[in-house]
């Protein structure tokens, strides 16, 4: 955690529009994949995508809210 918190800074707790930009930070994906995150237009758009990459290996699914 503190090594989380140094780098990146405490983890947002006001807004989610904050917290979906901090964890897209945080993320350990390819700068194309970083600019999909960037690309959202929500804060939804962003953590559903950003749930995506988590959990599969390649980027399958885009910023379109279902």
């Amino acid at each position: 955690k503190k090594e989380v918190t140094d780098k990146y800074g405490e983890m947002p707790r006001d807004t989610p529009l904050q917290f979906s930009f901090w964890l897209s930070a945080l993320l350990p994906v390819s700068t194309a994949q970083k600019q999909q995150l960037l690309e959202c237009k929500t804060a939804l758009e962003r953590l559903r995508l950003a749930r995506s990459m988590m959990a599969v290996p390649e980027l399958t699914n885009t910023c379109m809210v279902q």
